[in-house]
């Protein structure tokens, strides 16, 4: 990403991102615009991810973030969306006989809290998610999903 502050506590990034595994490769357009106001911040991003026969995984995310006394105390929370097209397609041996594009959606909610204590300079972070997430094989059927963690980092 390429990141540009801007007059009046604003910020903008532009970049990419690109994954490959053994299975596939994802390719990603991203986008975020950045607020500072007082001890808040507020990010909008977006992900934008080229598929086959021109198609395109559209998702977002917003996050807010209450800081306390420095950058690294701060509770958050961050909402997102998302769309993904599944291409299906009936056959009768090699003649296609009907096609239908079916955009799949997600959405997360996660809520993050990381503070320093006051006489160390180590970090505390818990987290804690929620995901609705559609079926692609079931549409319009949803699975949930709960995450959790603390994570400890000590620095030196």
């Amino acid at each position: 990403d390429v990141y540009m502050n801007l007059p009046n506590a604003i910020e903008l990034s532009a970049g990419g991102r690109y994954v490959s595994t053994a299975t596939s490769q994802v390719k990603a357009i991203t986008n975020s615009l950045g607020y500072y106001t007082g001890n808040y911040y507020l990010s909008l991003r977006s992900f934008i991810s080229p598929r086959e026969n021109n198609l395109w995984s559209i998702s977002g995310n917003l996050l807010a973030r209450k800081y306390f006394r420095d950058g690294e105390n701060f509770l958050g929370v961050s909402i997102g969306m998302g769309f993904t097209p599944e291409l299906r397609q009936n056959f009768a041996g090699e003649e296609l006989l009907a096609e239908t594009v079916l955009f799949v959606e997600s959405q997360r909610l996660n809520l993050q809290y990381q503070f320093t204590p006051l006489k160390s300079p180590n970090l505390y972070r818990a987290n804690l998610g929620i995901r609705r997430q559609e079926l692609s094989f079931d549409s319009g059927s949803f699975f949930w999903a709960i995450s959790g963690g603390i994570t400890y980092e000590v620095k030196f």
